[in-house]
């Protein structure tokens, strides 16, 4: 069969199956301003057709059509439905002195971390979304401690940059904190200055992150793996730090900023080893590191 035959009977199968979805109750209306906002693939489209005019590669312009409708009925917000913002808080529970922060498996998240809670507040927890269908948010008691959760409710949102939801999340300074954060794409601001914490794990595919640390007379690790990641670091010049980065140096010129090669990683220049220790380590294919030193 020819490819332009196959794309003509595919947009005609498409059509009808988007209103026989509609009429049947499966799609409330069909997104016609998302289809439009897609018109460039019908460029890809007529170029594959071009390209590909026979053989195996010829069904490549159906399986992208079939894409970019799927992408535009299921996906994309057609900004119709009305964002409610979520907020919600936790008390501190009796006798509670630790606590542990998860994020689990967010698609995509705007997130802004910090400590503005007054320490007699009795609020452990303080979050905002400005839209309530990225999250749930829970809290975990085990025997193990308290867990406070905020889990991907599984509604698709789109992600052009201007629907990305953030998050805004206030900690009290009077727990010690360990941090548990998983996303798709991580954006945002983690400001750990005011807080106590022991341990931060970051988990994303793209990350976009700017944390501000403090000097500690604790042991603490930052743990962050990303596929792509651009991270930047605001340390007080005395902090005692000590980095270890998997991607190769002329990507993140750690010794550029400040950092001295010790040991295989790098150090900060207040590093003393047998001070308490601020470990960061940075597992990404791709890391540009920017420090600020303050």
């Amino acid at each position: 069969m020819k490819s332009e035959n196959l794309v003509t009977g595919t947009i005609l199968v498409l059509v009808g199956a988007a209103f026989l979805a509609r009429n049947i109750g499966i799609l409330p209306s069909i997104p016609w301003g998302n289809i439009v906002q897609l018109w460039p693939v019908l460029l890809v489209v007529f170029g594959l057709q071009v390209l590909f005019p026979k053989g195996p590669l010829s069904i490549l312009p159906v399986l992208v059509l079939i894409a970019a409708v799927a992408f535009a009925l299921f996906v994309m917000d057609d900004g119709r439905v009305r964002r409610e913002p979520m907020r919600h808080s936790f008390t501190i529970e009796e006798s509670l002195s630790e606590a542990v922060l998860r994020l689990d498996n967010l698609g995509v998240a705007d997130l802004r971390l910090s400590a503005q809670i007054p320490e007699d507040d009795g609020t452990a927890l303080e979050i905002e979304a400005t839209d309530s269908r990225l999250a749930r948010p829970y809290a975990d008691v085990s025997a193990d401690g308290i867990e406070y959760v905020l889990r991907e409710t599984g509604n698709g949102v789109w992600l052009g940059r201007r629907d990305i939801s953030r998050v805004s999340l206030a900690l009290s300074p009077a727990l010690l904190w360990n941090f548990d954060l998983h996303m798709g794409i991580g954006l945002g601001v983690l400001d750990l200055r005011d807080l106590q914490w022991q341990r931060v794990d970051i988990g994303t595919g793209i990350a976009n992150l700017t944390l501000l640390l403090a000097e500690s007379d604790q042991e603490r690790t930052l743990d962050i793996a990303a596929g792509i990641g651009q991270v930047r670091l605001e340390l007080p010049r005395t902090a005692n730090v000590r980095a270890a980065v998997s991607s190769p140096s002329f990507l993140h010129n750690l010794e550029r900023q400040g950092f001295s090669e010790h040991g295989g990683d790098y150090v900060s220049p207040g590093y003393n080893e047998d001070g308490a220790v601020t470990r960061i380590k940075i597992d990404s294919g791709i890391a540009n590191i920017q420090v600020r030193w303050i």
